[in-house]
């Protein structure tokens, strides 16, 4: 692969171009992207190795994606397996994007090892094990300056005033992870408050 350098106005012939493949399947295109997106979270639950396994997936699928895009320029409707395409190519096509995606797997790992080194791990422990901040972890990464702002996820789902829990060291309500995108209200708006009514 070598790098092309193109005036802007071949750069913006692209863009249009595929702008215009775009709004030729735009349903069908969004809807792969956002099957891809979901297909990453669902492996980015699983700890540590998910997130290794979906960027290892990450060559393929892009590839996928790509596949997509010109099938939808050529006036095809991309279906869902086509973003495994890479790997039903062929068996020198599989390995190269198996071998590409290790790559990438490492290349992550030597990442996450290096900020183990700047952060004491707070940073790979979260993003590889799902791990979640508590007031005082994330207190003391705003006062070391390792962090500019912190995020509470599941936390602020069982607890809708968790801001005064923090300040009054009230004991939090547990996350009931059976109920994380579940349709309807359970696990969204019925965890009481300090006051004891729900949301």
């Amino acid at each position: 692969m070598k790098l092309r350098v193109v005036s802007a106005r071949t750069g913006m012939l692209w863009v249009r171009l595929g702008m215009k493949a775009f709004f030729k399947q735009p349903l069908a295109l969004v809807g792969l992207f956002l099957l891809f997106m979901a297909c990453v979270s669902v492996l980015s639950i699983v700890p540590v190795l998910g997130n290794v396994l979906a960027l290892a997936l990450l060559p393929a699928a892009t590839l996928g994606l790509i596949e997509a895009s010109r099938m939808a320029a050529d006036g095809k409707f991309p279906m869902p397996r086509v973003l495994a395409s890479a790997l039903t190519a062929g068996k020198s096509t599989r390995q190269a994007m198996l071998v590409l995606g290790g790559w990438y797997a490492v290349a992550f790992l030597g990442v996450m090892a290096v900020s183990a080194l700047v952060d004491g791990g707070d940073f790979a422990r979260l993003y590889l094990v799902g791990g979640s901040l508590d007031q005082k972890a994330a207190e003391a990464a705003l006062a070391e300056g390792r962090a500019d702002a912190t995020v509470f996820g599941g936390a602020f789902l069982a607890n809708p005033d968790l801001p005064e829990r923090f300040r009054q060291s009230a004991a939090l309500n547990t996350p009931d992870k059976n109920t994380f995108y579940a349709p309807g209200a359970a696990g969204y708006t019925d965890y009481p408050f300090l006051s004891g009514t729900t949301a």
